[in-house]
């Protein structure tokens, strides 16, 4: 975080250090985000705390629209279509999980995801998920597309918060043609 600070800081000299480190956790201190959004700030001046909430709002518009001669943020912005529509083909559980992971914090307790209510909220999606012990499954499917990582020393996974907006932005998206669930169908 504090090299993304720095970084920040010296390409947009008149951001402010309170500033810089929203934008580096807006970010999840993705260098390549982070360089992309202090050139497109130095080089725009537009205003840190508006360009915050749309990157909040839209992460892919916010993203997609640092035009730079690499091209890496649009690609930041693209890089997990692919492994989530993959994920989707596979296991609607595994989406509803992710969906759920990225309303969390970016580290979640492995306790939190492999408890009962859990497996109540992915039974909608997968009737076998009724059973915690299934879970692990579906932690393992996601880690391998590399949209989670597991942390077995911390007992814990956790979802770069990139991943995460992009996946509230697609769940948003999606929701009005996501069939929804028992228990959701219930809740409203």
């Amino acid at each position: 975080r504090r090299e993304s600070i720095l970084h920040l800081r010296r390409v947009v000299p008149a951001i402010t250090v309170d500033e810089a480190g929203e934008v580096a956790d807006a970010l999840g201190n993705l260098p390549v985000a982070i360089a992309a959004v202090a050139a497109f700030l130095r080089d725009t001046a537009y205003p840190v705390g508006d360009y915050l909430s749309s990157l909040a709002r839209e992460p892919r518009q916010a993203l997609s629209l640092l035009r730079q001669p690499t091209d890496y943020p649009t690609m930041v912005a693209a890089a997990w279509d692919l492994p989530l529509q993959v994920l989707s083909d596979r296991s609607p559980g595994a989406v509803r999980l992710l969906e759920l992971c990225s309303v969390m914090a970016p580290n979640i307790s492995l306790n939190l995801v492999y408890h009962l209510p859990m497996a109540e909220l992915l039974e909608g999606y997968d009737p076998a998920l009724a059973e915690p012990l299934l879970i692990p499954g579906l932690v393992q499917e996601i880690s391998r597309l590399h949209l989670l990582r597991l942390d077995s020393n911390l007992n814990e996974i956790q979802v770069h918060q990139l991943i995460q907006a992009v996946v509230r932005v697609a769940a948003s998206c999606s929701a009005s043609i996501r069939p929804r669930t028992r228990s959701e169908e219930h809740t409203s």
